[in-house]
């Protein structure tokens, strides 16, 4: 059995509760949820962000959990489109969150605490910040997971932002239908019997909106890796009832252009991985801000001097300030925030 635990961030509240968690019992996956939860407390875009949850190692295999947002729209007429860019209500760009289904189907495959105690964290962050309906709904997340979207409070919210009085197409049927993909990650060989793992579906080009991080390993063996979006300031829609907010995620229907099919995931940044070499050395792996991560980022991380010049590297590679990871072996284990 692996002793080793270890969990970090960028964000000093997200990386103590997730390492907490180890502390009390927890499991990688406990760890990166509760991590979280804390920086849903701390930020209003963080709940219904695009999320990504890779998981490997112990028996686990390589599992990816897709919470990226859905196109809204199903059950709905389509609308006539718009013709101007212009002409796009911000309504037109709400989509659907699958980020609490993705956290709960994560949670309930490999978790090992009640979801409810991971997320206190969270609620006493929000609560700190005076923000009482984000603590509310954090607790109710807590007790009915993703059922918690499909809540009056919460479906009214989005509706009130994303549906048709507010120039959307989001419907409940949206809501109830936000389901996740549970699929098998993208593994690579790298070097003398490495592997790189990351997420098999297509990341978005260019210089896009990046994503946060949180990784853990555990004393079992299990290596997790979260990433999460959350809108710019400059663009995130307000859900003022919930004290929260959401990025334009949904590709709103143009006039002459084929429509993106209701609960089609949209593009989101997932800059994490998970490295495994040999002698039982495994790390997960993110760059926060940063779009994506691929197999050649995550072999020239394991074939650097070290493990932390290979971070370093990875940074400057990417323009990127920090790279974070949480690495084991046979022993021990350690977290890395290294500077570029």
């Amino acid at each position: 059995m692996i002793r080793g635990i270890a969990a970090a961030a960028v964000d000093p509240a997200v990386s103590s509760a997730a390492q907490a968690t180890l502390e009390e019992g927890g499991g990688a996956v406990d760890a990166v949820v509760a991590g979280w939860f804390a920086a849903a407390g701390g930020s209003p875009g963080v709940l219904f962000a695009p999320l990504t949850l890779l998981v490997a190692g112990a028996g686990a295999g390589a599992r990816a959990f897709d919470g990226r947002a859905a196109q809204p729209g199903l059950g709905a007429q389509r609308p006539r489109g718009f013709v101007r860019d212009a002409d796009v209500s911000v309504g037109a760009r709400v989509a659907v969150p699958r980020s609490l289904a993705a956290v709960t189907l994560a949670h309930g495959l490999r978790g090992r605490m009640a979801l409810s105690t991971l997320s206190r964290a969270g609620v006493a962050r929000a609560e700190a910040l005076g923000a009482k309906q984000r603590a509310s709904l954090l607790r109710s997340v807590g007790r009915a997971a993703a059922l918690a979207l499909q809540s009056r409070e919460v479906s009214r919210a989005f509706l009130a932002v994303g549906g048709p009085v507010a120039g959307g197409i989001v419907t409940e049927q949206d809501l109830e239908a936000a389901l996740p993909a549970e699929l098998d990650a993208k593994v690579l060989p790298v070097g003398q019997g490495g592997s790189v793992t990351v997420v098999p579906w297509e990341l978005p080009g260019g210089w896009g909106r990046g994503a946060e991080v949180i990784v853990a390993v555990d004393g079992r063996g299990l290596v997790a890796a979260l990433a999460y979006a959350p809108p710019r300031s400059q663009d995130e829609i307000k859900l003022p009832e919930l004290e929260c907010s959401v990025g334009p995620d949904a590709e709103p229907v143009r006039r002459g252009i084929t429509r993106v099919n209701p609960g089609t995931p949209l593009l989101a940044a997932a800059p994490i991985g998970v490295l495994g070499l040999p002698l039982g050395i495994a790390a997960a792996i993110g760059l926060p801000g940063a779009i994506g991560l691929d197999g050649d980022d995550l072999a020239g991380v394991a074939e650097a001097a070290s493990f932390e010049a290979g971070l370093a590297a990875l940074c400057r590679g990417r323009g990127r300030d920090t790279a974070i990871a949480a690495m084991r072996d046979a022993r021990d284990a350690r977290a890395f925030v290294v500077r570029g």
